[in-house]
């Protein structure tokens, strides 16, 4: 589907703005990219701009982690996509701890005689941007990620006290802890400080990073 086709029908649901949105579309598009894992669904907006761009390089998928409540948004990511024509190519999976317990079976379902075999091409996390989150995401997508793919955290600055949805609800935790950007601290102290990532870049609202090739 071409993203001028796309956008139209999809502009008006929250969350990935259109300059976003056609920023992941292109980068599906033009790199060797066609398994993809997404934590954080919501109503299926950015999976289905990636998986525009797939339907467009004619294979791929789009395996998109959240919790059951995203089943009840109106449109969720299965009507989206359907909708949309893009069914065949958007995934989404659900657990009631979240992207971590699919993770876990994944890595259990991929796992031969000790060794984890890698699945993915490009990881979005923008799932719960908590550093305790953010982080386990970060190492149990590494051990599925290919050599030479991609990690993008989305939110890179937003943090528990400045959260127009937590502000209140976050107000008895530990202040250094509501003030900080946990996505950011994830990015900078451990994907950063990690010997298997490279071509790392902040470009204030994402964190890219590409696993080394094996060496």
């Amino acid at each position: 589907m071409k993203l001028s086709e796309l956008e139209p029908q999809i502009a008006s649901l929250p969350a990935t703005s259109a300059k976003a949105g056609a920023q992941l579309y292109q980068f599906v598009l033009d790199n060797p990219i066609y398994d993809i894992v997404e934590v954080g669904t919501f109503h299926g907006k950015s999976a289905c701009y990636m998986a525009a761009a797939l339907q467009e390089k004619g294979r791929g998928s789009v395996t998109s982690l959240d919790v059951p409540v995203s089943l009840t948004f109106q449109p969720n990511a299965e009507t989206l996509s359907q909708s949309l024509g893009l069914s065949d190519y958007v995934k989404p999976m659900r657990a009631h701890f979240g992207s971590h317990w699919l993770l876990r079976h994944m890595i259990a379902n991929s796992t031969v005689d000790g060794a984890c075999t890698h699945r993915f091409d490009l990881a979005f996390i923008d799932g719960y941007h908590s550093w305790e989150q953010a982080g386990l995401d970060f190492f149990l997508i590494d051990k599925l990620l290919r050599p030479g793919g991609w990690i993008i955290f989305d939110d890179m600055r937003w943090c528990f006290r400045d959260s127009p949805s937590w502000s209140q609800r976050s107000a008895s935790f530990p202040e250094d802890y509501r003030a900080a950007p946990h996505v950011l601290d994830v990015f900078d102290l451990l994907v950063r400080q990690h010997p298997g990532y490279e071509n790392l870049r902040d470009d204030g609202r994402w964190g890219w990073a590409q696993k080394a090739q094996a060496r």
